[in-house]
């Protein structure tokens, strides 16, 4: 009989030990209390859908009681994807024994990405993301290699974005081409807050080798504050004695003016309640060891994928994606 109460303890023994065999460790003076303190680099591509600029080329088909009807084919072109820097700073507090922690994290990207067409056609988009989570997490094991960890809470967000886009118009008549500067300066402001859940799953390969993913999913509900300017001076043509036509023609004379003088500025300011959707997504590789017999130092590498749907609010639907490398880094004492 105490031979078999003898067994039974070491097998609940050996089953408490978890994937990295640090517990008895970290539980040893202070109730299994510990603090982790992490940092991630983050080198992420940055592109937003439907953030497009470029002129447009009117094609004068026909005349009907000396009015044009012109035909409008689109020559835009997609602001390119291009990658960025970035960091997420952490803290908590986590007990090892009841499983149980609380999580503070801040996400900072910042960075702009520019296209050009020609000389005359170009745009600038500037962008500067910032969340703030508070979460409160739960580990468990699914088996001595297999760590699982679900958390839940809140999830604050701050998303600028300015876009600046300038190009040529074009007119193409039988006898004329003319051209058409726009100018298009937009604004977007964005602050939400909502839940937050994710799990997140660690799994130990080889010694101090470990596979992790996580996926987690969050609801903004915020606000947008939307800024729009259109600037549309009018040019010549390309033959000085095409002006006499642009004034003898309606049509012309009202898309394009009769003189370099003219132009026509449009604003806007809008505000916009909205609920965002947000899913990340990471998968990697981590290598960790104790230090001095104490501090849990951990380095990984991984793939992140990110997305905000629907955030362009400019003049398309769209959705904010980032994805690139996470490299990260942990100490646990």
């Amino acid at each position: 009989m105490l031979r078999k109460s003898i067994v039974a303890l070491l097998f609940l023994k050996a089953t408490a030990l978890t994937a990295w065999d640090w517990t008895e460790v970290f539980c040893a003076d202070d109730g299994c209390t510990q603090w982790v303190v992490s940092a991630d680099a983050l080198y992420w591509r940055v592109k937003e859908q439907g953030l497009e600029f470029g002129p447009s080329l009117f094609v004068e088909v026909e005349m009907i009681e000396e009015i044009s009807i012109a035909k409008y084919e689109h020559t835009a072109k997609s602001i390119p994807r291009e990658f960025h820097w970035g960091g997420r700073f952490g803290l908590s507090r986590e007990n090892r024994l009841s499983g149980w922690g609380a999580e503070a994290y801040w996400t900072h990207l910042v960075g702009s990405c520019s296209s050009q067409i020609a000389s005359q056609n170009r745009a600038k988009w500037h962008f500067q993301f910032d969340t703030l989570d508070l979460h409160l997490g739960y580990v468990f094991y699914l088996n001595r290699c297999l760590q699982m960890k679900g958390i839940f809470g809140l999830e604050a967000a701050w998303i600028q974005q300015k876009i600046h886009s300038e190009w040529l118009d074009r007119l193409l008549t039988p006898s004329n081409l003319f051209f058409r500067e726009v100018e298009k300066k937009n604004r977007s402001s964005y602050s939400g807050i909502g839940p937050k859940i994710g799990l997140i799953a660690d799994w130990q390969i080889c010694g101090n080798w470990n596979l992790y993913g996580s996926c987690t999913g969050a609801a903004w509900l915020g606000q947008f504050d939307l800024h729009h300017h259109t600037r549309e001076p009018a040019l010549s043509s390309s033959r000085l004695e095409s002006l006499q036509a642009a004034s003898a023609n309606p049509f012309l004379r009202r898309q394009y003016g009769s003189s370099r003088n003219e132009s026509e500025s449009v604003s806007s300011h809008k505000h916009r309640q909205k609920t965002q959707y947000v899913v990340d997504a990471a998968i990697g590789i981590r290598w960790r060891d104790l230090l001095c017999n104490w501090y849990d130092l951990s380095l990984g590498v991984a793939y992140e994928y990110y997305r905000v749907f629907d955030q362009n609010q400019f003049t398309h639907s769209g959705d904010l994606i980032m994805d690139g490398l996470t490299l990260s880094g942990t100490l646990t004492f």
